[in-house]
C-alpha cells in the first residue's frame, strides 16, 4: 500500500529532522521540505499531498494565492502552527483553511493527535464546501427569507452538490416556520458530539428537507443556552468536509458564537434594505467588518426588497456604505406570504416568479456557473443620483 504523503514549510512544527520518526507510524512517507512559501506552491503546483504543515507567521503576502492553491485541492488536510496562540494567528489559519492550530515546537504527541483530527475532517470524496454567512446587524431585513431561499436554489441548480443550511440566531429562530419542520435534534445535539462528527452522525442530526437542503435548526428560544464560539468553530470545520456549499441564517448580533461564524465564511452576505435606518445599520456594519480585517471581496452587499418607490436610490446607497451592491432582490411581498403560509421556499411555492427567479440568479453567482457580476435593476428613482445624503451619514468624517 502506498504511503501517504507531506509537504512541510522547514520548521512548522518544530526541528525537520525529528518529522519523519514522528509521521511513520501514522503511514507516512518521509515528508518533502519547502525553505519557503514560493516552494510550497511550487510542491503543490506539481503534486497532490494528503497533509500540509505550515508556520501561519511566516506567510507573508502569499496568503491569498496559497488560499487558491489549497481549495484546488480539498482533500488534503492542513495543519498551521505559530510561535503563540496568538487569535489574529489562528483567525488566518481559519480563512486559510487550516484544519488544526498548534503552538511550536509541538510536542510529538500534540502533533499526532493534530494530524489524526486533520485527517477526519477531511471528507473521502475531498469535499471542503464553501461557508456563506447572510447576516444583518438589524432584525426585519430578510435574513431568513434569503437564506433559506439561496440555499434551496442552490440545491435546485446544482443537484450533484450537497447544501446546508444551518440556524445561528438565538432570539427568534424561524427556520423550522419557515420550512414546516419538526426536527428531531438541533445545533445543539451536533455541538455536544464535539470531534465525534462523521458522515453518519451528519445525516442523523441534520434534516432532509425535500428540496434536498440539509437544515441544521436552531435551538429553539429558551432553549439549552447560549451558543460556544469554539464549537461553532469546530462544528463548522467538520461540516465542510461533508457538504459542498453551507449557508448560515446568522443572528443580527455580535455574539461570540457569530463573529466565530463570520470568521470561518468565505463570504459574508450583508442584508440591507433603501431605508434611512437600514442603511445607517449597515454602514456602521460595514466599517466594523473591515475593521475586523475583512478583505472587501469577502463582503457582499445584499440589497433586499427593492421597489420603483424607495425613499433612497441604489447611488446613494452605494455611496453610503462605501461598497458595491453585489445583488438585489425584488419587493415581492405577496410571493413570500404565500410561501410562509404553506411553509415551503418561494420555489415550491411560485415557480414562477420574479423574485424566485431572481434567487436562482444569486444561486448561480454563489455556484459560480454564472458571471460574477449581473446588471442591477435600475428603478425609476435611481436615475436621478445624489439626494445629498451624507448629511445624514457623516460620510468622510
Amino acid at each position: 500500500m502506498a504511503r501517504r504523503t507531506v509537504l512541510t514549510l522547514t520548521g512548522a512544527s518544530g526541528p525537520d529532522t525529528e518529522l519523519d520518526t514522528i509521521l511513520a507510524p501514522l503511514g507516512f512517507a518521509p515528508a518533502d521540505v519547502a525553505a519557503s512559501t514560493a516552494e510550497v506552491l511550487a510542491h503543490l503546483r506539481e503534486a497532490h499531498y494528503d497533509l500540509l504543515l505550515l508556520s501561519l507567521d511566516t506567510l507573508g503576502d502569499a496568503l491569498g494565492t496559497l488560499e487558491h492553491a489549497l481549495r484546488a485541492d480539498p482533500a488534503m488536510s492542513v495543519v498551521g502552527t505559530g510561535p503563540s496562540a496568538d487569535p489574529e494567528l489562528i483567525l488566518r489559519g481559519l480563512r486559510l483553511g487550516a484544519h488544526e492550530f498548534l503552538v511550536r515546537p509541538a510536542a510529538s504527541r500534540d502533533l499526532v493527535a493534530a494530524i489524526e483530527r486533520a485527517q477526519r475532517r477531511v471528507s473521502p470524496d475531498g469535499r471542503r464546501g464553501r461557508i456563506l454567512a447572510v447576516y444583518s446587524p438589524k432584525g426585519g431585513m430578510g435574513v431568513t427569507t434569503i437564506a433559506i431561499n439561496l440555499a434551496v436554489a442552490c440545491a435546485a441548480l446544482a443537484p450533484r452538490q450537497r447544501v446546508a443550511l444551518i440556524d445561528l440566531t438565538e432570539d427568534d429562530p424561524d427556520i423550522r416556520l419557515f420550512l414546516n419542520l419538526a426536527p428531531t435534534y438541533d445545533i445543539a445535539d451536533l455541538l455536544a458530539r464535539g470531534d465525534d462528527i462523521d458522515g453518519s452522525v451528519v445525516a442523523s442530526i441534520l434534516t432532509e428537507h425535500p428540496s434536498g437542503v440539509w437544515v441544521l435548526p436552531a435551538i429553539e428560544r429558551g432553549g439549552r443556552g447560549g451558543l460556544d464560539a469554539a464549537a461553532v468553530t469546530a462544528m463548522l470545520a467538520h461540516l465542510r468536509a461533508h457538504f459542498d456549499v453551507l449557508i448560515i441564517d446568522a443572528d443580527s448580533s455580535r455574539r461570540p458564537h457569530v463573529l466565530a461564524a463570520l470568521d470561518a465564511a468565505h463570504e459574508i452576505l450583508l442584508v440591507t434594505q433603501l431605508s434611512l435606518p437600514a442603511l445607517r445599520s449597515a454602514q456602521r456594519a460595514s466599517q466594523w467588518l473591515r475593521e475586523r480585517g475583512y478583505e472587501d471581496d469577502k463582503v457582499q452587499v445584499v440589497m433586499n426588497r427593492v421597489s420603483g418607490g424607495d425613499a433612497v436610490s441604489l447611488t446613494d446607497a452605494r455611496e453610503v456604505l462605501g461598497r458595491d451592491i453585489a445583488h438585489t432582490l425584488p419587493n415581492d411581498h405577496r410571493t413570500c406570504t404565500t410561501a410562509l403560509a404553506r411553509g415551503v421556499a418561494l420555489r415550491q411555492a411560485m415557480p414562477e416568479a420574479r423574485l424566485t427567479k431572481r434567487f436562482e440568479t444569486f444561486a448561480a453567482q454563489v455556484l459560480e456557473v454564472a458571471p460574477a457580476a449581473v446588471a442591477l435593476p435600475v428603478p425609476a428613482n435611481d436615475r436621478l443620483a445624489g439626494r445629498g445624503l451624507g448629511k445624514f451619514f457623516h460620510l468622510g468624517g
